[in-house]
């Protein structure tokens, strides 16, 4: 039970991801975006377990290592929409191999 009360979480947010809403904007000549802080987010949030700023950062900047140096800079709207999409459909790929996993030990 404690297993469904899981799988139905990452489900929901999953669902909750594409509800996101994010704002454009330009930082020194730079497309950025932010997501924007509703309902969705804070269920994301409380579903995954996961601090805000550290996903709202993964959604809305690139991070790049050069020369023992860290860069982030900030992704367009398009890109920050991509990066979540593609979140999501890591989240459910591997919620998918891990169910499909468990029926196959099971039988």
């Amino acid at each position: 039970e404690q297993e469904i009360t899981k799988i139905v979480c990452l489900l929901t947010a999953i669902l909750e991801l594409g509800n996101l809403e994010y704002r454009a904007f330009t930082v020194k000549h730079l497309d950025a975006c932010d997501v924007e802080i509703n309902e969705s987010w804070k269920s994301v949030i409380k579903l995954l377990q996961m601090p805000s700023d550290e996903l709202k950062e993964a959604f809305t900047s690139r991070t790049t290592y050069a020369r023992g140096e860290t860069i982030i800079q900030p992704v367009s709207m398009e890109s920050g929409k991509t990066i979540r999409d593609t979140f999501a459909k890591a989240i459910y790929s591997k919620l998918f191999a891990w169910i499909i996993s468990r029926i196959n030990d099971e039988t």
